[in-house]
């Protein structure tokens, strides 16, 4: 997650290294820490720090993840990116009968 937003919403593209990467990592987990010295998990996952420069913060699904599941409870499905991008028709299949979608062919769907 750190990498895609690293890549696409950093805003200094012109110094993008990969050691300028791992530096702001750094500096963002340090942060993250620091603020899990003082505060519940929930509320560093969920603090919006305008100084991140990367939000680390967002890629701590497990924050997330949590409260869905507790809102939605067994309406709840989660699909990886690895099983999408594995099988994208099955995937596609399994979050059709998951919605209540009628079974129907998914050929040509992903001819793109």
């Amino acid at each position: 997650r750190l990498v895609s937003e690293y890549l696409y919403f950093w805003l200094d593209k012109s110094k993008r290294t990969p050691n300028s990467f791992h530096l702001e990592v750094q500096i963002e987990i340090n942060k993250f820490n620091e603020c899990l010295k003082n505060r519940p998990f929930r509320h560093c996952c969920f603090t919006n720090d305008h100084s991140q420069r990367l939000r680390l913060a967002l890629g701590i699904y497990i924050c997330y993840v949590r409260d869905w599941a507790e809102v939605f409870e067994e309406n709840f499905l989660a699909v990886t990116t690895n099983e999408y991008h594995t099988e994208p028709l099955v995937t596609l299949q399994k979050i059709y009968r998951h919605i209540g979608l009628p079974e129907r062919s998914l050929d040509g769907l992903l001819d793109f």
